[in-house]
């Protein structure tokens, strides 16, 4: 498994970064782009909220200073080169093209809605910035399809990331928890990711507005839709070092751990041993010489805890007869018809037929 050592992301999906090292040139040719103020109208119709791009210029510059900060305080003065996804107007790849010596690589999804500041921004650092339609964040489907025909999808797509570095580097974060929303997602994103939180934003310096409309009655986590209206978090997310280790969650046993998490996690107050010796009857002595005891909740677990118990639980003898891996295996059966049906959204033709576009020859039709 590969991945990119650096990953950059708000609160909601339209700052997403990663790195590799990289030669790159700078360039002392003044940018102008066009004016975003009086075309908000246009961008009102973009999907929220995968389209939401920063329109307010201090807030982008400040967001590419911190950005850069972080970058210098891990990597010194090395060059590198980042992918910003769904970026909108560029502002902040505007800043960090015109302070920096990093290459930029753009996936974005709405290309035709901002094709004149492409082409501006590229018309300037023309070898610096390549621009790729069509999303990332929905990678996933495309990984999926390639599952189910042997494709090549996945690597066409990221074919304008020339360089992969293993998942194995350094990391430094420590992981969060948060009792209250401590769901599967949350302790599986725990698991494998270390997360710092850099700064907050406000909400309306993101377009498209929040809309009221898309706002559920569910009382459910309602801190947290509430400050979906408020605020955009710029957050560090690093791949944790050690968790693909010989000794630890290695690939073929990721399925297995996502169930382990998404079975036992169901309610927070679920004990650990009972639960367990359903699957292997008589195995709760080997947990209670961890120093679980019969009233250990998973709610009580942190991420770490839970990847530990997974991994004991994997090392009994009576682990494979069990009747888990067939359990796990019907649970994947059940999930993978709706999953195929949004394999074919018109998202993912955009991004397997559009997948790349020549900006030279776009300037050339201008002129």
């Amino acid at each position: 498994m590969f991945c990119k050592s650096n990953i950059w992301i708000s609160s909601k999906p339209s700052l997403k970064w990663f790195w590799r090292i990289q030669w790159c040139s700078s360039t002392s040719k003044k940018l102008n782009l066009p004016n975003i103020d009086g075309n908000f109208s246009s961008f009102k119709k973009l999907k929220y909220p995968e389209s939401m791009f920063v329109h307010d210029y201090n807030i982008a510059k400040d967001i590419s200073e911190t950005i850069c900060t972080q970058l210098i305080k891990t990597y010194g003065n090395k060059q590198l080169e980042l992918i910003e996804v769904n970026p909108g107007p560029c502002l902040i790849t505007r800043h960090l093209l015109e302070n920096t010596n990093y290459n930029i690589i753009i996936f974005e999804n709405n290309y035709n809605a901002f094709v004149e500041f492409f082409s501006a921004i590229h018309s300037v650092y023309r070898n610096r910035i390549h621009i790729k339609h069509g999303n990332l964040l929905l990678l996933w489907k495309l990984g999926f399809q390639d599952r189910m025909d042997r494709g090549e999808r996945v690597s066409k797509f990221l074919s304008p990331i020339a360089t992969k570095q293993s998942w194995n580097q350094k990391c430094s974060c420590k992981p969060i928890v948060d009792k209250k929303y401590y769901k599967t997602n949350t302790i599986l994103f725990q698991s494998i990711f270390d997360i710092k939180l850099l700064k907050t934003y406000p909400r309306k310096a993101f377009f498209p507005p929040h809309s009221s409309k898309s706002e559920s009655k569910n009382v459910r986590f309602k801190e947290i839709k509430e400050a979906d209206t408020k605020y955009i978090i710029l957050a560090k997310i690093v791949g944790r070092q050690d968790i693909l280790e010989a000794n630890g969650l290695t690939e073929d046993l990721l399925k297995p751990f996502w169930y382990f998490v998404k079975h036992h996690t169901i309610s927070r107050k679920n004990f650990v041993i009972p639960m367990l010796e359903q699957w292997i009857p008589g195995c709760g002595p080997h947990f209670i010489a961890q120093g679980y005891t019969i009233f250990t909740q998973f709610g009580d677990l942190t991420p770490p805890q839970i990847l530990k118990l997974f991994l004991k639980f994997i090392s009994l003898p009576e682990y494979k007869d069990s009747p888990f891996l067939s359990s796990m295996e019907s649970r994947i059966a059940k999930l993978l018809p709706s999953v195929q049906i949004a394999s074919e959204d018109s998202v993912i033709e955009q991004s397997e037929h559009n997948s790349s576009l020549d900006l030279e020859e776009f300037n050339d039709k201008v002129n």
